[in-house]
Parts: C-alpha cells; structure tokens; sequence
C-alpha cells in the first residue's frame, strides 16, 4: 500500500510540475503578417489576410492605443499568442514591403 501511495505521489508531483512548462510553449509569442481586412476599435479586434488565410486577434496592452493608426488595406506585422484557439495581438507595426528590382534596360 505504501508503494501505491508513493507511486500517485511521484506521477502527481510529475505532473504539476510538467503541465506549466506544456502551457509556457503554448503561449509562446508567434508572427504574421498580412493586409488588414477589418478592424473594430469597440471589440478592440482586428483580421488580417494572407497565404494562410484570414486570422482575427484581440488586441491587448498598447497595441489598442495603436489601432487607430491603421487602416482596412495597410499591410502590418502582428506578435501575438494562441492560447487555446484565442489569438492576442501584442504588438502591431507596419510591415517593410519589399521592393521589386527595377526592370534591366537593353
């Protein structure tokens, strides 16, 4: 009986310790980048399109403040976290086009 008792213990203890590390890399700040396809300043939302489709984020933290410097078409950079489904934008810039090189002259 003590051996049971010891092995729930240990598999617990194992446990608690190794559920937040699963979370940690859940919550890990990813990117993307694409044109803004709505933005609701009320909901503090915003949806971005790009190769993989359409994507909506809460915005949180300064990026809010943010939101009203941009524009349904501007194409943006988003940080964000994907918790459970939920994305969170934390940090929202305008993305660097890339320049096309000029066409060669003959």
């Amino acid at each position: 009986m003590k051996k049971i008792v010891l092995a729930v213990a240990a598999i617990a203890a194992t446990l608690v310790f190794a559920l937040p590390s699963f979370a940690a890399d859940e919550a890990k700040t990813k990117h993307s980048v694409g044109a803004i396809t709505a933005i609701d300043a009320v909901k503090a939302s915003l949806t971005i399109k790009n190769h993989d489709g359409e994507k909506t984020f809460t915005v949180t933290g300064k990026a809010v403040e943010k939101l009203a410097s941009f524009k349904v078409g501007d194409k943006v950079k988003v940080a964000y976290t994907d918790i459970a489904g939920t994305l969170t934008a934390t940090k929202i810039t305008f993305a660097k086009t890339e320049e096309k090189p000029a066409a060669a002259t003959k």
